[in-house]
């Protein structure tokens, strides 16, 4: 079993005040608008399959923009061996750009959304849901050691 710790370090200038609205909405920052490399435009779950798998063999920094949709998923796992990739809502509304399983609960055939098998990945401004693990999976173990 691999053994890890974290170190928190608080360091407080004055006094602490926390916007009620930032407890109160999480995750509605400003959209993401960057993008790298080949762009690739999907609106339904075989263009999304495309496009990964396109942007997997080149091996170079790629995004997918993902048009507003709910996206129910065919494959068990989304498997990013991209390094650089960006996986993002076109709109910049996360609440328009769903990526789920089928179903939902401990037996949900999705056993996750993303499965990261890349360093420098970034997935924004979308929800993830019905899978049995985790939205995303990162593989930290040998021989990824994703970080």
């Amino acid at each position: 079993m691999n053994r890890f710790s974290v170190t928190v370090l608080v360091l407080l200038l004055g006094p602490l005040t926390l916007s009620p609205v930032l407890w109160a909405t999480p995750g509605r920052g400003t959209p993401l608008t960057v993008t790298s490399g080949t762009v690739y435009k999907v609106a339904n779950v075989g263009e999304l399959s495309t496009a990964l798998s396109a942007a997997n063999n080149a091996g170079a920094p790629a995004t997918i923009l993902l048009a507003d949709n709910t996206y129910q998923l065919a494959e068990l796992t989304l498997v990013v061996r991209c390094p650089g990739l960006i996986v993002r809502s076109a709109s910049g509304n996360r609440d328009a750009v769903v990526l789920r399983g089928a179903d939902e609960g401990p037996s949900a055939t999705q056993h996750n959304v993303f499965l990261l098998e890349a360093p420098n990945v970034t997935i924004a401004d979308l929800t993830l849901g019905y899978c049995r693990n985790h939205g995303i999976q990162i593989r930290g173990e040998s021989p990824y050691d994703v970080s």
